[in-house]
């Protein structure tokens, strides 16, 4: 089952936006 092109963007755009977000979390921590 391969997933298109679109899913793959979107997946990719939504996780590095999480990995963002916990960093900011992370130094708002400290």
């Amino acid at each position: 089952q391969i997933l298109s092109p679109i899913v793959q963007a979107t997946y990719i755009l939504v996780s590095q936006k999480m990995i963002i977000l916990q960093n900011i979390v992370l130094i708002q921590m400290m």
